[in-house]
């Protein structure tokens, strides 16, 4: 899915593909474009959230499985990185929103969604929805 939300005039994110395994195991592939070279390593972190935004999973990694940081990325680069997601076998909800930004830890300081239509109002982009059977 083509996508284009900005966090805070520093990087794009672009789209995603989601490839379901079996059941509850699924491929996660990102895709960003730096648009300011970072000075801080940020993480990103995933929401897996019912319509109220009451989060029902958190998932948090670094990028690249930790091999390439946001404090390497270039202007104007675009970055690639998939992870296997696997969905609790008691998650109840049927219909789920995944929400998405970037933090930067020890203060937990968010990167800024500046795409207002994706913005959730606690700068978590409101990415798609997923209805689990």
């Amino acid at each position: 899915m083509k996508l284009n939300i900005n966090f805070s005039n520093k990087v794009s994110f672009i789209g995603y593909n989601l490839s379901r395994i079996d059941e509850n195991n699924f491929v996660v592939t990102y895709y960003w474009q730096c648009l300011e070279e970072m000075d801080k390593n940020y993480s990103i972190f995933v929401h897996f959230t019912d319509k109220n935004g009451e989060a029902l999973l958190k998932k948090g990694h670094r990028p690249a499985c930790e091999e390439y940081q946001t404090s390497e990325w270039k202007k104007g680069e675009i970055i690639k990185e998939s992870y296997f997601l696997i969905l609790p076998d008691d998650l109840q909800e049927k219909d789920i929103q995944i929400r998405i930004g970037l933090w930067h830890s020890p203060k937990g300081e968010r990167l800024k969604v500046l795409s207002k239509e994706y913005n959730d109002g606690n700068d978590r982009a409101i990415i798609d929805e997923l209805t689990i059977i």
